[in-house]
């Protein structure tokens, strides 16, 4: 049994994420190639980002109408759909496809250091219902060996990571726009209450239908011609933490019911290209919230400083190397 939204936060994590932080600036410092555009660390390459409306239900129950979800509105959203390596990879190969959501217009103070006054919230999600790390201490000696492709390794000494690692990997996507994503690990919902996240597309891929494999694109040129003659829809729903869920396993998946909150409709596009690079200038970091949905867990813990630190990393040599701020994408530097 779990106590319903409470951490537990071990003495040696402090140092543990700090470490982390430290490596990963470095490795990309190596990695980048004076002149290029310094990527994110991870999620580094997208299939496009494109405009939508996050609305949220009227008439939700008292115990859904918490914080952003307390009053029916709509907030202009910007949707950043992204492979999860940090290299560039066809997309027919194994990868965890991510989704990222910016709404605008939000009120209220912020969590995330320096971003206090932001009107921004982000949203974070991929198409695995759970994270394949349970423990932050096996974070490092697992990201190695990922980092080396030393999966031999890798499986004799975490079994049960590299199963859930491979599980995630495998899974076939035809389109962005017809796949669910989930947040994976939890969030506050108002006092005393955690829930997990998803996103639930409207239409579904036809079962029989297979991608372009000879197409390195293939997921971004799907997204262009879905949204070419019309809008397509996607449910945001919560799962309320039970006494079953834990809150510090990422792991684990919950139990529970997903409960309609909001809907996010993608706009119609036309025949307006898609841009791989045209979310570069944005950093989404899921402790950009309000306190009520502020982020739970050792996952949520070190994304907060990784992503805010790979974000000021990469900002200042693009800013430095002169590199295009977006290339024409709305919702600049936020």
């Amino acid at each position: 049994m779990f106590r319903l939204a409470q951490e537990q936060v071990k003495p040696t994590e402090a140092g543990i994420i700090k470490a982390i932080v430290q490596s990963i600036i470095v490795d990309q410092v190596k990695a980048h190639k004076p002149g290029t555009v310094a990527r994110r660390d991870v999620h580094a390459f997208s299939h496009g980002t494109v405009e939508g409306v996050f609305t949220v239900l009227s008439g939700l129950p008292a115990e859904y109408a918490v914080g952003l979800f307390a009053e029916p509105r709509s907030y202009d959203t910007l949707i950043r759909f992204s492979n999860g390596t940090p290299n560039s990879m066809a997309d027919i190969l194994p990868n965890v496809r991510g989704i990222a959501l910016k709404l605008k217009g939000v009120t209220g103070k912020k969590l995330l250091n320096g971003q206090e006054d932001s009107d921004s919230a982000d949203f974070l999600m991929a198409n695995n219902q759970t994270f394949f790390i349970a423990d932050v201490e096996d974070y490092v000696p697992v990201h190695d060996l990922v980092g080396k492709n030393s999966f031999i390794q890798l499986f004799r000494q975490y079994p049960a990571d590299t199963k859930r690692l491979l599980a995630s990997l495998f899974k076939l996507v035809k389109n962005p726009l017809t796949t669910a994503y989930y947040s994976q690990s939890p969030y506050l919902f108002g006092e005393g209450k955690a829930v997990k996240y998803a996103l639930i597309p409207t239409e579904l891929s036809p079962t029989l239908s297979f991608p372009n494999v000879f197409d390195k694109e293939y997921l971004m040129h799907a997204v262009e011609k879905t949204l070419r003659n019309r809008s397509t829809r996607f449910t945001f729903c919560v799962q309320l933490q039970t006494e079953s869920d834990p809150i510090e396993d990422p792991t684990v998946q919950w139990s529970g019911p997903f409960v309609a909150l909001a809907t996010l409709d993608i706009k119609q596009r036309g025949n307006v290209p898609l841009l791989e690079s045209s979310g570069e200038a944005l950093s989404f970091n899921p402790w950009r919230v309000t306190a009520e949905h502020r982020p739970l867990g050792w996952a949520n813990r070190l994304r907060q400083l990784v992503y805010k630190s790979d974000f000021e990393w990469r900002d200042g040599v693009n800013a430095s190397q002169n590199q295009p701020k977006g290339n024409g994408c709305p919702f600049h530097r936020s």
